[in-house]
């Protein structure tokens, strides 16, 4: 254990680097409107700064996605960091003396989520199970890969068509901190939910305002940033009134709870640790937040014409287009559910303002929509849509069981509404932009609710048609509604001026609080053991060297000694396997992986399926024509033959296939041939 101390203290530090590449620019511009500074987000920002540059550069050729070019970036920022606060370190000192209460709550709360998570990871740290596969995989392909896009691990020949930034992220992490990537996914989980306890306190903390009681607003921050990633829905509430008591209670059915769909929120996710693209996203959106809050109090701002104020204009819309674009570079869904947030409130702003501000309404829309547009180009300009299409919702949930989800945050956020349109709403005009971004979220967050209910996008799973629609929309809506519960929670006395309406209403909201956060208690207690398990580590490759020590003897003898991107032929499989377990863990292409995901990400089974037939050829009846003609259309260097093989191939033929080429690795009932169709073995630098 003392060993994985040392790796979390030292990702502690080196994400605190990102923090010191970005501070000066945040506080120079988030910094002067939030009361933080916007120190939450300067991590976040940090690693932006040093991915995005990469990120595109890459992409038109240039072999900077490597470690040293990762590196020499991050050296060249801190010096501009440095030399930019020390050109200016009487006003930066001050500023941040003045929002130093929200510093330690926000350091606090990302060394809480990094210790935390990684502690209970070494009680299960395995990539196994779930769509683990698939998180890895993509992270060890921009590993290997100094330029972009990556090549699809598998299906040999093509570039991935999914959205990856994220996991272009989690690698850039890797190569600053300096771990396997079987020890950086684990932590990787544990720096996002650091950064979503810090973050989420950020946002809670700027919509209640500056305040002379920081202990009333970091309470909220506190009880907003555990709301956003502990807690659970209402579902564990329901069972225990149903039941008179918890036993028997399984943590996943509160994501399965509708039949034939999935309403998944962070806590669900972090506890059962897939790296998925929502998962990455939770960090942009709620960056992206104070980025709205903030553009939106200087669009109404332009109304009055402060010209000041409105000279910034520009600047935050290329900040929100850019952000936009990069999570739709990671999440696509993210950018549709904000852009529907941003269009909300600058409807509602223009009507405000009796369309004062539209010619600049407008012009800001344009800067946003270009900026997204070339922010995404990377990642857009490589990717074939698969969508087919919304469509009109044919069987909807049960009410009682969408009120059994949703009830609980569903009522808070109406009281909150009420009580905006009742007090400040109508009496305290001063106040109007913060209560009108509180309505928005609450808006947003019910359309989100409802929207599943009507409409879906169609995709491969006829069984489940809503099921991918409802998760990421109500992901979002789960996010939201927690925020507005811890505003309202510290915004109690400025809503109510009963003393008893006070405490009571207090009281009813900590109580809702605790019977929310009951959640983790059953999911980390079941999924991670706590109770009768024993610490592993954070080595997530140690339940393949336990469970099958040749394949994965097999693997580090590719990851020790071959370079480049080769295709090795493995068996194919079915998703949520532990087939594709040889490209996963060496990032070399295969023919064929997962089979299911390739046919949800090309859209068709047309490749999937000619591909299965063909590997099951090679692996038959090698020495055919047909075989030999497919090796050498893919381009296949090694072929591996282990325990899954022979699962998925009872009629293989090894004595042909060592006929091949020449075994270049043997153990137990696991070898690799190298093919002697195949360019020479090059051994990759040590």
């Amino acid at each position: 254990m003392l060993h994985d101390l040392i790796i979390v203290a030292l990702s502690w530090f080196l994400f605190s680097i990102t923090s010191l590449v970005s501070a000066p620019l945040v506080l120079r511009t988030l910094g002067k409107y939030l009361p933080d500074g916007g120190w939450a987000f300067t991590r976040v920002v940090g690693w932006l700064m040093i991915a995005i540059p990469i990120w595109f550069l890459a992409h038109v050729g240039m072999p900077l996605n490597t470690t040293a070019g990762i590196w020499i970036l991050t050296l060249v920022l801190i010096t501009i960091s440095g030399f930019l606060f020390r050109k200016n370190q009487v006003s930066y000192m001050e500023q941040l003396q003045k929002i130093k209460p929200y510093i330690i709550a926000e350091e606090i709360l990302f060394a809480f989520g990094l210790l935390f998570l990684c502690l209970l990871r070494g009680y299960q740290p395995d990539i196994n199970g779930l769509e683990k596969f698939m998180d890895v995989g993509l992270m060890n392909s921009y590993l290997h890969s100094p330029t972009l896009p990556i090549a699809d691990m598998w299906l040999a020949g093509h570039t991935f068509n999914y959205y990856t930034f994220g996991h272009y992220l989690g690698a850039v992490a890797t190569q600053l901190i300096r771990q396997p990537l079987e020890i950086s996914y684990n932590v990787m989980l544990a720096v996002l939910m650091g950064l979503t306890l810090s973050q989420t306190f950020g946002i809670v903390v700027l919509l209640i305002g500056k305040t002379k009681n920081l202990v009333k607003s970091i309470s909220a921050g506190v009880l907003g940033a555990l709301l956003v990633t502990f807690a659970g829905n209402s579902q564990p509430l329901w069972f225990f009134l149903k039941n008179h008591s918890f036993s028997g209670y399984w943590y996943p059915d509160a994501t399965r709870f509708i039949p034939f769909t999935i309403h998944e929120f962070p806590a669900y996710s972090f506890i059962v640790s897939d790296l998925h693209a929502h998962v990455w996203s939770m960090i942009l959106v709620l960056l992206l937040l104070p980025l709205v809050f903030v553009w939106s109090k200087l669009l109404l701002a332009s109304a009055k014409v402060e010209k000041n104020k409105t000279d910034e204009l520009p600047l935050w819309s290329l900040a929100i287009g850019s952000l936009l674009g990069i999570i739709a570079s990671t999440s696509t869904w993210d950018t549709l559910i904000y852009g529907m947030l941003i269009g909300t409130i600058s409807i509602i702003l223009l009507f405000f303002t009796r369309f004062k501000i539209f010619k600049t309404l407008l012009i800001q829309g344009i800067i946003i929509a270009v900026s997204m547009l070339v922010a995404a180009s990377p990642w857009f300009l490589s990717f074939t849509s698969i969508s087919e299409g919304a469509r009109l919702v044919v069987e909807r949930s049960e009410l009682w069981r969408f009120l059994t989800l949703w009830l609980s945050h569903i009522v808070v956020t109406a009281v909150a509404l009420g009580l905006i349109v009742k007090t400040i709403w109508r009496k305290e005009q001063k106040e109007f932009h913060q209560v009108l971004f509180i309505v928005v979220l609450i808006i947003t967050a019910w359309a989100l609710l409802i929207l599943p209910e009507l409409v879906y996008m169609k995709d491969i799973y006829p069984s489940h048609p809503r099921a991918n629609t409802m998760f990421k929309l109500t992901f979002q809506a789960f996010i939201l509604m927690n925020i507005v519960l811890a505003w309202l929670f510290g915004s109690v006395q400025k809503l109510i001026a009963a003393p008893l309406q006070q405490k009571l209403l207090k009281a009813g909201l900590l109580v809702l609080s605790m019977a929310l956060l009951i959640y983790p208690y059953f999911g980390y207690r079941d999924y991670y053991n706590i109770l009768h398990g024993s610490y592993k580590g954070l080595d997530g490759l140690t339940w393949l060297k336990v469970s099958n020590p040749n394949d994965f003897a097999g693997i580090e003898w590719l990851r020790q000694n071959v370079s480049g991107q080769p295709v090795v032929l493995e068996a194919v499989g079915e998703s949520y396997t532990t087939f594709a377990r040889v490209s996963t863990f060496t990032s070399f292409p295969t023919v064929l992986g997962w089979r299911v995901h390739e046919w949800l990400w090309r859209g068709s089974f047309d490749i999937p399926g000619q591909r299965t037939t063909e590997v099951q050829t090679i692996y038959e009846n090698p020495l055919s024509s047909e075989a030999q003609t497919k090796l050498a259309e893919y381009n296949v260097s090694y072929i591996f033959v282990g325990d899954k093989e022979r699962e998925a191939y009872p009629n293989i033929n090894e004595v042909q296939l060592k006929q091949l080429g020449r075994v270049v690795f043997s153990q137990g009932t696991t070898y690799i041939v190298h093919l002697d169709s195949a360019t020479p073995m090059q051994s990759r630098p040590q």
